[in-house]
């Protein structure tokens, strides 16, 4: 509880792929996520896409081939789903999405 997953940065968890598909993140309540600068659209891209988590009010423009600046970091306070897309695409799900899953936190590691 209280440790930080980072996605497409080098800290304890790293997520990257360049598949199209649905990734699912899995954290406990109290966890903190961070997205950090350097999110990136692809160099061909000739439109603005947005990183969108509606139920959080999350909404960053990453301008076509550019970074996401700065990077933003989610700490979900209930338990649930949460759906981060790219609100730009007339069909998010075509892309793949990520689903990030805020679970109870479980008891401590045995030591």
């Amino acid at each position: 509880m209280g440790d930080t997953a980072a996605w497409g940065y080098d800290a304890g968890l790293r997520v990257r792929t360049d598949e199209v598909g649905d990734i699912t993140i899995t954290i406990a309540l109290g966890d903190t996520v961070e997205f950090p600068d350097g999110l990136t659209g692809s160099s061909s891209n000739t439109e603005t896409h947005f990183v969108t988590i509606d139920a959080l009010g999350i909404n960053v423009a990453i301008g076509p081939g550019e970074d996401a600046s700065p990077g933003f970091t989610i700490s979900p306070t209930e338990l649930g789903t949460y759906l981060l897309y790219c609100s730009a695409h007339p069909d998010p799900a075509a892309h793949g999405n990520v689903f990030i899953v805020v679970n109870a936190p479980g008891p401590p590691p045995a030591t």
